[in-house]
């Protein structure tokens, strides 16, 4: 469920976007920090940390469709409407091919969507997508490094010595 909150300055559409995600109101004290750093940082103190999921030119609606089922939630930044190259963040929560609720914090109440409504807005185009996620070593598997490039290697081309041992 997402928490939502009119923005009433200029500043702090990250943090209202991290609020309508956490529900964390004291996050809200911060809007007139823009500082991406100190955001960053404050998700880190939360718990929890920010993963990249797409960054690039405005995501085509093949990203959206590639996504998993289920009840999804993201950090989108999409361009401000009036402020030229300036970003503008919100929050997203949707059931990829049924649904999409935004959280605008430029408007007074959180915005539904049915999916294809949900595709033709400015907001099924940001420039970058970003899940939260809770930052803790634990909750994520080891992936051996080693073993991924040796695989790659051996899907990739034919071993030239097949009788060598190492």
């Amino acid at each position: 469920m997402l928490h939502h909150r009119h923005q009433t300055t200029f500043s702090g559409c990250t943090y209202h976007a991290l609020y309508a995600l956490s529900g964390e109101e004291l996050l809200l004290a911060h809007v007139h920090d823009v500082s991406e750093p100190r955001f960053y940082a404050r998700i880190h103190e939360l718990g929890l940390m920010a993963v990249a999921l797409y960054v690039g030119e405005p995501a085509p609606p093949a990203f959206w469709t590639r996504l998993h089922e289920g009840e999804q939630q993201f950090l989108v930044s999409i361009p401000a409407r009036r402020l030229g190259e300036i970003q503008h963040a919100v929050a997203l929560e949707l059931t990829p091919g049924h649904w999409a609720t935004v959280s605008d914090s430029r408007e007074r109440q959180l915005l539904h969507f049915t999916w294809d409504q949900f595709l033709a807005s400015e907001y099924a185009q940001p420039h970058r997508v970003e899940v939260i996620a809770p930052a803790v070593v634990e909750a994520y598997p080891f992936e051996d490094g080693h073993g991924l490039v040796v695989h790659a290697l051996a899907r990739d081309r034919p071993d030239p010595f097949p009788d060598l041992t190492l």
